[in-house]
């Protein structure tokens, strides 16, 4: 199957995904400013306010022009008083593998955000775009909440990075 069979053009990002009472809003429009003072960055990351608002603006960019061109579909994870708690993206779909990310600020850690958000967003893929076959996350070894939620979405574990610390997980349509 070559790439063009695995993405149809005509598909276009949902502008909103329910789920419960979370709003999965597409980034295609959001502004860097949506994401100030919410603490929303990678695992790991400790650094400046500063330094996490420039690394999500250029991401943000990056993923913005990703999705113009149907190869990422991309979500702000949007809580039941209209706050913008995280965000959850799929990137590769001209792929039959493609990778998920995602991130919660951590005041709204611990809630089910990421596993509902992920779990949506999955389904929301298989069921667009038909030559996906499984979706893969990249977990960092010490991150114990990102792999509960992989658990939790049902995700396997494919592989283990030895000495580099990653784990594959992969979402088995």
């Amino acid at each position: 199957m070559t790439a063009e069979h695995l993405v149809n053009p005509e598909v276009k990002q949902e502008a909103e995904l329910a789920v419960d009472e979370l709003r999965l809003r597409s980034l295609a429009d959001c502004a860097p400013e949506t994401y100030e003072g919410r603490g929303i960055a990678t695992y790991g990351a400790a650094v400046s306010e500063e330094v996490t608002q420039r690394r999500t603006a250029s991401w943000l960019r990056y993923v913005q022009e990703r999705i113009t061109i149907g190869q990422t579909e991309a979500y702000g994870i949007y809580d039941d008083t209209n706050t913008l708690v995280g965000d959850v993206a799929v990137s590769g779909l001209r792929h039959r593998h493609p990778a998920m990310s995602y991130r919660l600020a951590a005041d709204s850690r611990g809630r089910g955000y990421a596993s509902r958000s992920v779990r949506a967003v999955a389904a929301h893929v298989f069921e667009t775009y038909a030559g996906v076959e499984a979706i893969e996350l990249v977990i960092h070894q010490d991150n114990a909440p990102s792999r509960r939620v992989a658990e939790r979405v049902g995700a396997q574990r494919q592989a283990t990075s030895e000495g580099v610390g990653w784990e594959m997980w992969r979402i088995a349509r």
